[in-house]
């Protein structure tokens, strides 16, 4: 970022002021309850408002012959509309203990109390939380909530330590957020014209692409109309026939396309090369010689993603990830113990103005952790105490870095996925024989899958207090939770939750309960050692042979586009060839300087598309649910 060095030289101001604590509460007031229903209608929180408010509160200012500060607008973007779908949880959580399908399977009786109470079709008749039987319930999850937010906090902030501070990873989409707070703040002429000309593109296209579906569903009353396929343009089953087993297609959302043009072009294509080998090599050689089994023909891309991924894939991602975040670090170890030893020394001596006390980094987040295990251990005290531990702690650990690694290096945050259902499964061997541990709050923290990391980051750029931003996320949660409470329970109450009304939960929810009793009865079989010794062994030889070679092999690259689904990736890659395209047509110098602002404006246009598409959909909502 063409910034980033007269910034860090600036001192850090705080962002949490008036202007930016009115936004906050207007978001979480006002903002809430429409990502709610969206949450509910498409199964998808947007962040959408964010760039919204901050485009508003911009404008006030200007009319007032202000203007907002850098600091101001960062906080704004990242704080002011924060989604909490706690309550909707609980309401799920009744509405699987109610589902005729448990009772099938005879584990009603097993579930606890603290998770849904016995009468769980009386409450979803009466709908309301106010009810003595969802006090256990509600009181857990927003302990869960809160332990899990520290925990990411403090975790984050030693991600901070070590991969911002010691190893100086680039985190490509950090440059996206700050430059949007610049552009918003302080309105520099080639910026405008840059982040407009993103903001109009991305706009037009993504009313197409969102607000088509969105509207139309409205207005057909539970039908869409999807002029451009999405999320993506789907050309698995015309290979099938040559290849079965094998996804192709390609993402059509903007992001994705327009984030090649930040990522590393060595680390897009290291990401390409994973994912390629998985989902398409791979997937096609194990269906060909048997191994894979469950492919069906007329499979598409994200049911082959889904498929492969829970019959042949997790133990490999835990292989390839573990290896691939511990390798540099073992590769050059000064750098893991400097991060400690900058603990020890701030924490004795003078620390940067602005920044939390080192005994609120991994202090904090060991403190969560335990809470979280004493409190599961106490409502599962049959559980093995030790796989707690290795869950929460070893497990946690590990995830954070892996999280904050790949998104400082690749702008994702990878996290190994079912590691903590391959661990509860291993369970049942050392005699374990409940179900309670499912649905236990078990506090795994991976830094808010590095979002914590990168959001310091993007304090650096853009010369904000670490202190500031920690104190007004921390507030924006509160008043989202309170906020979240009263409009979950409004919206409850407008109309049965799931129901045609909410079409998200009527479809999803019966899937997401038929995976988690798939999981509760152990009929799916992950864990393979064989494959996680044999993936990390072949990880290390890649990081090797790049070592050796000087072949620049994005090794936590290769490891976040193995956990994803390859047409994002070849978006992906297709926007990072363009992009050198672009750099060749336009300058280095120019290109460099401003490609993140084009990124931002892409952003910003997606964003206010979904809001128009949502706020007109709301209100075509309210008038097919009137009585009259």
């Amino acid at each position: 970022m063409e910034d980033e060095k007269s910034i860090s030289e600036v001192v850090p101001k705080s962002g949490l002021t008036v202007r930016s604590l009115l936004a906050i509460i207007y978001g979480a007031v006002i903002l809430q309850p429409i990502i709610l229903w969206l949450y509910m209608l498409t199964g998808q929180a947007v962040g959408f408002a964010s760039y919204i408010v901050a485009l508003l509160v911009a404008e006030i200012c200007l009319m007032q012959g202000k203007r907002l500060t850098r600091q101001e607008a960062f906080i704004i973007i990242s704080c002011s509309t924060i989604f909490i779908g706690s309550f909707v949880t609980i309401i799920y959580q009744v509405y699987f203990a109610s589902m005729p399908l448990v009772r099938l399977y005879g584990l009603r009786n097993q579930i606890p109390s603290w998770y849904a109470p016995p009468n769980a079709e009386e409450i979803l008749v009466a709908r309301t939380f106010f009810r003595r039987e969802l006090l256990a319930p509600i009181a857990i999850g927003l302990i869960s909530l809160f332990l899990g937010f520290f925990a990411d906090l403090g975790l984050g902030l030693f991600g901070r330590e070590l991969y911002i501070k010691q190893q100086k990873l680039r985190f490509p989409m950090a440059d996206v957020g700050a430059q949007a707070a610049l552009t918003i703040s302080e309105r520099d002429p080639t910026r405008m014209d840059i982040f407009s000309l993103g903001t109009i593109a991305a706009l037009i296209y993504s009313l197409i692409l969102y607000g088509f579906p969105i509207v139309s569903e409205a207005v057909f009353r539970g039908y869409s109309v999807s002029p451009i396929p999405f999320p993506f343009a789907d050309i698995t089953r015309s290979i099938e026939l040559l290849l079965p087993g094998a996804s192709f297609g390609i993402a059509t959302d903007p992001l994705s396309f327009s984030t090649g043009f930040i990522i590393p072009f060595p680390v897009v294509v290291s990401m390409f090369v994973g994912s390629f080998s998985i989902y398409f090599v791979g997937n096609h050689f194990m269906q060909k010689y048997g191994i894979w089994t469950n492919w069906l023909p007329g499979m598409s891309a994200m049911d082959t993603y889904t498929r492969s991924v829970i019959d042949l894939w997790i133990s490999p991602f835990i292989g390839l990830s573990v290896t691939a975040a511990l390798l540099p670090i073992l590769r050059r170890p000064k750098t893991f113990v400097r991060a400690f030893s900058s603990l020890r020394i701030k924490s004795s001596g003078i620390r940067t103005v602005g920044e939390p006390s080192p005994l609120f980094h991994l202090p904090l987040w060991l403190a969560c952790s335990l809470l979280s295990i004493v409190i599961v251990h106490f409502l599962v005290p049959e559980f093995p105490l030790g796989l707690l531990i290795f869950l929460s702690l070893v497990y946690g650990f590990l995830g954070g870095l892996i999280a904050a690694y790949s998104i400082g290096e690749t702008g994702f945050g990878l996290v190994v996925p079912y590691v903590r259902e391959a661990t509860l499964l291993f369970s049942y061997s050392m005699g374990y024989q409940g179900i309670g541990i499912w649905v236990a709050p078990l506090v795994i923290s991976t830094a808010g899958q590095g979002g914590w990391t990168q959001n310091f980051k993007i304090c650096d750029l853009t010369g904000t207090t670490i202190n500031s931003f920690i104190i007004a996320y921390t507030l924006s949660v509160v008043l989202s939770v309170m906020s979240a409470f009263v409009f979950t329970q409004i919206l409850w109450y407008m109309s049965p939750i799931p129901s045609r009304t909410y079409p998200a939960t009527q479809i999803s929810w019966p899937v997401q309960a038929s995976f988690q009793l798939l999981w509760m009865t152990r009929s799916l079989e992950v864990f393979k050692p064989m494959y996680m010794l044999v993936s990390a062994v072949v990880m290390a030889i890649v990081y090797i042979i790049g070592e050796v070679t000087h072949i620049p092999i994005s090794v936590i690259g290769l490891a976040t586009g193995a956990a994803t689904p390859l047409p994002t990736t070849f978006t992906l890659l297709v926007g990072s060839i363009i992009g050198k395209i672009l750099q060749r047509y336009l300058g280095a110098e120019f290109w460099n300087k401003y490609r993140a602002v084009l990124v931002a404006g892409v952003g910003c246009g997606t964003a206010i598309a979904v809001g128009v598409s949502v706020g007109l959909a709301v209100m075509l909502k309210g008038l097919w649910l009137l009585p009259f």
